[in-house]
């Protein structure tokens, strides 16, 4: 039985079906490459012109340096073309061998690159371009990933010259080392696994190292409160300067962390009360006064000079007038004493006071102006204020010590 030209569907062959070609796969190129293939590469994978890449790389480049930026990142993701790995893929290897996460230091990487490229007060023009690189980084791994189940199916596509080979089943010969192998990039699944196994292993060993370290807390603790319970007797007999709070209390706190280093349980959060009691000591360390002192608002207003007394208060506001001061007939001299708060003066135009005010840290002000001469603030201010010259009868001085705050001066009438 013959056949015609066409083709009988029943007897004869049909036409021959292209089966699919071989799958490809983002190399940087082996030829076309300025400086490590990178263009050339996706070039090649796009099978556009590799200059296209290169101008666009350099013209975002004058975007901020965005251009540079993604050059790297796709030469950290695109491997060489006979490389089993990425340079990315390397690092996330040594990473693990090391049992470091690398989403952590990938986070850090971020940060890093944040404040010294782009800077932290300039967020605005560059965060397109970081929301432009986390599509492309997105986009890239996609396409370098091989996707699970498939990798110990790929191989690589044969030379031109070499022979298809028979069906049935065959034996892949061995591999030479350095041979082509696919990308090992981890599939999310396993960067999230590696994730929950790190959180898992960080917990269980912060929960022991708290174990570990309860005990020194405890003692600090106990003998914080113990040591200041002690002072607290002592300053309701016989009255003890605020500062002695503050150095019994550090010495407890940095003798606990010097305990705790010598016993190798090393408790560095006693660090942060160590800090705030310190920034206490700098600001009211120097101060006299006590808590024994009070704190509020009062006020005092002597009418006579046999009523001029000195004056301690540890924080609020503490208000003299003598606006109902009769002139007195000797030098009188008066003190008034505060760690934090504000001190306010109301003296008669014509009295014959002289003000002298010693602030730690803040200002002094005479008279409701703030111009030059008239307003003094600060570390360590210290302000002279003479009465006017129609001032009459004895002199009277008034000396403020007052730690941190306000002075206001104000002479009426």
């Amino acid at each position: 039985m013959t056949t015609t030209e066409s083709g009988d569907p029943g007897t004869g062959p049909g036409p021959a079906t292209a089966g699919p070609g071989p799958a490809r796969h983002l190399r940087r190129s082996r030829h076309d490459r300025m400086i490590s293939g990178v263009a050339g590469g996706l070039g090649e994978y796009f099978n556009v012109d590799a200059v296209l890449f290169r101008v666009l790389f350099a013209v975002l480049s004058f975007f901020g340096g965005i251009g540079l930026l993604m050059y790297a990142l796709a030469w950290l993701l695109i491997p060489e073309p006979d490389v089993a790995m990425s340079a990315l893929d390397k690092g996330i290897q040594k990473m693990r061998a090391r049992r470091v996460p690398p989403w952590l230091v990938f986070i850090g990487g971020a940060i890093l690159l944040w404040l010294c490229w782009f800077s932290w007060w300039a967020p605005g023009p560059t965060f397109p371009a970081l929301l432009l690189v986390a599509v492309l980084a997105v986009v890239l791994v996609h396409r370098v990933s091989t996707p699970a189940g498939q990798a110990s199916s790929y191989q690589p596509p044969p030379a031109p010259d070499q022979p298809p080979k028979a069906d049935g089943p065959q034996v892949d010969p061995p591999q030479p080392s350095g041979s082509f192998t696919p990308p090992i990039i981890a599939p999310l699944n396993d960067t999230r696994r590696t994730m929950q196994a790190w959180f898992s292993e960080a917990s269980l060993a912060h929960r022991q190292r708290i174990e570990r370290r309860r005990p020194v807390k405890v003692a600090v603790a106990l003998s914080l409160l113990l040591g200041w319970g002690a002072l607290a007797l002592i300053d309701a007999a016989w009255r003890l300067p605020f500062p002695v709070y503050l150095w019994v209390g550090l010495a407890i706190l940095v003798t606990g962390l010097a305990a705790s280093i010598v016993v190798r349980r090393m408790t560095l959060s006693l660090l942060i009360p160590i800090a705030v009691v310190a920034a206490v000591a700098v600001v009211l360390g120097g101060t006299p006064a006590s808590i024994k002192d009070g704190s509020g608002e009062v006020g005092w207003m002597p009418t006579s000079a046999s009523q001029l007394s000195d004056h301690r208060q540890f924080a609020g506001q503490a208000t003299l007038d003598l606006t109902r001061l009769a002139a007195p007939t000797s030098a009188t001299s008066i003190r008034l004493t505060q760690a934090a708060g504000e001190v306010r003066l109301r003296i008669p135009r014509d009295l014959n006071a002289t003000v002298i005010s010693d602030v730690h840290i803040g200002d002094v002000q005479n008279g409701p102006s703030r111009s030059t001469g008239r307003q003094a603030s600060g570390v360590g201010v210290h302000n002279e204020s003479a009465p006017p010259a129609e001032a009459v009868g004895a002199p009277i001085t008034i000396r403020v010590t007052l730690t941190v705050g306000h002075v206001q001066i104000d002479r009426v009438g």
